[in-house]
């Protein structure tokens, strides 16, 4: 749907259904009238980001929602679900990774928010030696954390390598 006109006298309800991330705001609440759209209501629909590269995953993760990776897709950087912020990633069968290419504590994805990873795989390798002490994690969390039919992996052979690490 796009309305680029006056749109006091039009009136849409979606009921169920999927929806691609030009549909959705970043103010979207299910079963809600979308803000500052008082025409438009929605009725049992999640929001759906279907992402193809790092930008569209890093954009999609920061306004929450549910994602589903669409190919293999390499990450440069960490990637991070914010505090109250709820994401449901669902790896579509695909790899999520990333490479560190630097001596420090790192991961692929820091969540301090609200996370669920399902359907694939999620890998992380990190760079350093065996007397740094620095934690390498394929997922640092410090907010709630579900992992569904997913496999997570930390290839990384030095100092405190983890999977996951519970951080307070």
């Amino acid at each position: 749907l796009n309305f680029s006109t006056d749109v006091s006298q039009m009136k849409a309800t979606v009921t169920g259904g999927t929806f691609d991330k030009g549909f959705i705001t970043k103010n979207y609440n299910a079963n809600a009238t979308v803000t500052n759209a008082d025409w438009l209501t929605f009725t049992g629909v999640e929001p759906t980001y279907a992402v193809t590269s790092e930008a569209d995953l890093t954009a999609a993760l920061a306004a929450g929602g549910n994602i589903v990776l669409t190919k293999d897709t390499a990450v440069s950087a960490p990637l991070t679900v914010a505090k109250n912020v709820a994401v449901t990633l669902d790896l579509g069968g695909k790899v999520l990774s990333h490479k560190s290419t630097e001596a420090k504590a790192s991961c692929a994805i820091d969540n301090k928010g609200d996370l669920t990873i399902k359907n694939g795989t999620l890998t992380y390798e990190g760079v350093g030696d065996a007397s740094n002490g620095y934690g390498t994690n394929t997922i640092t969390n410090s907010g709630n954390l579900v992992i569904e039919g997913a496999t997570v992996i930390n290839t990384t052979n030095v100092g405190s390598s983890n999977a996951i690490d519970n951080a307070p």
